[in-house]
């Protein structure tokens, strides 16, 4: 169905498709005047990921403005992104924003949030740059950058962490004390390493070392790297410590 007001081709029940992706809208409005195509209720469907908003801007070069309630999605690696803008840029068949997008892995627990996001079609390689924060069931980490491949999460820049379990045995909200150059983390072995100097309290010790290691699957943190561990007066020094401890 097709009809014209103010300059202005409105159609309903659209659907577009070029060989890359395939759009389908409830309304479509050509603007004869500025020879923009726009959108609204709209999804835009791609191999294995699609993304759906409110509205949509198309331009002659089939590049993609999505705006409104934004959701980006693939079902096979469990990413669902989310914000208030994403573009898709054909020429590099990549997707990117400059609004705060937040990303959620149903499969890896795993949320990480961003000032600036970036990333191909099927959300395989992820970019989040800009008040970084990556949260799971057992930890959160805050840093200036992310990239996520093959199932590995870098942080990059002035990276703090914090270990809820850790949290919860010294009853306070920081037991992780310093700041990180930067931190990796393996989805798939569940494993977080950070290194750089930092202090980190358990009960009634004071550890300061180089690296810390987290495995999320027996919740036992390891510190390495010039460790010194210290109990009232007293100081030790080993080439590293380990806790273990019953999450609560």
């Amino acid at each position: 169905m097709e009809y014209v007001q103010n300059n202005k081709i409105k159609s309903l029940d659209v659907k577009y498709t070029n060989g890359i992706y395939t759009l389908r809208a409830k309304e479509e409005i050509d603007d004869t005047e500025t020879n923009t195509m726009s959108f609204n209720d709209v999804i835009v469907e791609y191999a294995k990921s699609y993304l759906k908003g409110d509205h949509a801007v198309k331009d002659e070069l089939d590049n993609v403005t999505i705006t409104g309630n934004v959701q980006g999605e693939n079902p096979t690696n469990g990413w669902l992104v989310k914000g208030q803008e994403l573009i898709y840029h054909k020429d590099l068949d990549r997707i990117n924003s400059n609004k705060p997008v937040e990303a959620y892995n149903s499969i890896k627990k795993l949320k990480i949030s961003g000032n600036y996001f970036e990333s191909d079609v099927s959300f395989d390689e992820i970019l989040l740059d800009g008040n970084v924060n990556t949260v799971t069931d057992n930890f959160e980490l805050i840093g200036e950058k992310a990239y996520y491949k093959g199932e590995v999460l870098e942080l990059i820049g002035n990276v703090e962490t914090e270990i809820k379990s850790l949290n919860k045995t010294n009853d306070k909200d920081k037991s992780v004390v310093g700041v990180f150059p930067g931190a990796i983390y393996d989805t798939k072995k569940r494993i977080l390493t950070a290194t750089g100097a930092y202090q980190m309290f358990y009960k009634d010790f004071i550890i300061n070392a180089n690296e810390l290691i987290y495995d999320e699957n027996t919740d036992i943190i390891l510190a390495r790297g010039n460790v010194t561990d210290k109990w009232n007066k007293l100081k030790w020094y080993f080439s590293r410590s380990k806790i273990q401890h019953e999450r609560r």
